[in-house]
């Protein structure tokens, strides 16, 4: 399986988190984005092995009280160039948010962190 990456969301936010949306570019998911993160839980996707492109996508999700949303997002490029990861909050009560990991090499694994305010 070509070009591989792990994602973890950890949330310290005190607010469960519902999928609302996952939107797949390229690749595809061999662990599927959990419905509900209440505290830590972790998808992975990865490119196709016939493909020249890694896994590109984002998976969206909205507190359970609809407070924020939030949508991650991936682009594990192929080659040589530098893969990236993006949170993008979407509301009027923000989180804050780290994303930690090793963006370079074949297989990563990155760890999205929310906080509260």
């Amino acid at each position: 399986m070509g070009r591989p990456v792990d994602m973890t969301v950890n949330n310290f936010t005190g607010k469960t988190l519902i999928l609302i949306g996952v939107d797949v570019e390229h690749g595809r998911f061999t662990e599927a984005p959990p419905k509900e993160i209440i505290f830590s839980q972790a998808w992975a996707c990865a490119s196709k092995s016939d493909t020249m492109m890694g896994p590109k996508g984002s998976a969206t999700y909205a507190a359970k009280d609809r407070s924020f949303e939030v949508e991650f997002s991936w682009d594990h490029a192929y080659g040589s160039s530098r893969s990236s990861y993006q949170v993008s909050p979407r509301s009027n009560e923000s989180v804050l948010y780290d994303i930690k990991g090793v963006f370079t090499g074949h297989k990563q694994s990155i760890q999205f962190q929310l906080m509260p305010v």
